[in-house]
């Protein structure tokens, strides 16, 4: 079974803006993606031969390929630490949902593994940045010879946009510049000539940069650089939404229940996904007998205004923006809970673990995510 096609290559050094994610590897010829592609057809050899060609065909589609790459990952994670996949999908009694992995690890213990991704955006959002995307992609494609794109957005279409219109008005704009007369106005570090629309709640405007190396060369990408605006980052809260999806989503499970979530934030980082679990932290003022310091406040997975909650979760196997690309540099780390109604003591991924001992969490040293895979570090570069 094969992920990829083997098809024609594209000879560019860097990925289209907007550009699919698997088209982009399944065509780049860059020698990161060559090994890339080896890499993931290695490990999809190792996954349950008469369930291959379904995990293949939702790696190449673009709406799953982020939670199937992470579930082909989660599984060649399990067998590189020692541990078996006894079924994908187990039945799970008194439920008709199903998690992702039945394993076993090395000392016998049989637990649920369930991938998440922690995308921090809903499924109106999902739909508007794909949108989003989608723009970007065909502005990306214009035949433009002489100019490249600055390209700046604020916000996302609410509502599907019409490309080939949009194309065909940027295109009209371009014909009315002179390459002359651009070169020297953004030589004075100055901008004459905008396009400006609003696509039904984004706003776009493009700005020319004169081509000159490669003015005249067509079949080129028109994306010069990207400007998509400011958000505010809350990784934690789509953490801790993840979790509690995941851990409310079987009922009362007859073995523990690991959830390996992905966070996808870009300023998601290990203290997060802490703050996801236990709450946030904060500095209490002395009242009455109680001193000050710091404390957690309630309003964690595991730690709610009631006290511990959500214990079926017995652990969490924590990483972030982890994927085909960034297996070299990424790290890890499990976090066993405090309060699981099953335990699932000294469970061991090799990687960082946090295990309860005498009411607190101990941390326990491991190795890095790409010695875990028998990867060079920083691979692929």
């Amino acid at each position: 079974m094969t992920i990829f096609d083997g098809g024609p290559h594209d000879l560019e050094g860097g990925a289209r803006a907007g550009q699919p994610r698997f088209d982009y590897l399944n065509r780049s010829a860059r020698r990161e993606a060559v090994l890339i592609r080896a890499t993931l057809e290695g490990f999809i050899e190792r996954y349950p031969a008469p369930l291959r060609s379904e995990l293949a065909a939702r790696i190449r589609d673009e709406a799953a390929h982020e939670s199937a790459v992470f579930e082909l990952l989660l599984h060649e994670w399990c067998l590189r630490a020692g541990m078996r996949v006894l079924d994908v999908e187990p039945a799970v009694p008194g439920s008709r949902r199903r998690p992702d992995f039945l394993v076993e690890d090395a000392q016998g213990v049989r637990f649920y593994l369930e991938a998440a991704l922690a995308r921090g955006e809903s499924d109106q959002e999902v739909g508007a940045r794909r949108r989003k995307d989608d723009v970007l992609a065909a502005l990306d494609r214009l035949d433009s010879p002489e100019f490249l794109l600055d390209i700046r957005t604020r916000g996302a279409p609410a509502t599907p946009v019409a490309l080939r219109n949009l194309t065909n008005r940027v295109t009209q704009w371009l014909a009315t510049l002179d390459h002359t007369t651009v070169a020297q106005t953004w030589e004075r570090g100055a901008v004459d000539d905008v396009f400006a629309e609003d696509l039904h709640s984004m706003r776009l405007e493009l700005r020319p940069i004169p081509r000159r190396s490669t003015r005249g060369e067509r079949d080129r990408r028109a994306t010069g650089v990207i400007f998509g605006g400011v958000r505010q980052a809350s990784p934690q809260a789509a953490i801790r939404t993840a979790l509690i999806n995941k851990a409310t989503r079987y009922g009362a499970l007859d073995l523990p229940l690991v959830v390996a979530v992905n966070a996808l934030d870009q300023a998601a980082g290990r203290d997060d996904v802490f703050t996801a679990l236990l709450g946030t932290e904060a500095y209490y003022e002395s009242i009455g007998d109680e001193a000050s310091g710091w404390g957690r406040v309630p309003d964690g997975v595991w730690n709610g205004p009631n006290g511990p909650q959500c214990r079926r979760l017995s652990a969490v196997l924590s990483t972030e923006r982890l994927d085909a690309w960034s297996l070299g540099q990424r790290s890890a780390c499990l976090i066993e809970n405090p309060y699981a109604l099953r335990v699932v003591e000294g469970l061991d991924f090799r990687v960082d673990a946090w295990r309860p001992h005498n009411n607190e969490l101990r941390a326990t040293s491991g190795i890095p995510l790409h010695e875990v895979f028998g990867l060079p570090h920083n691979w692929p570069e």
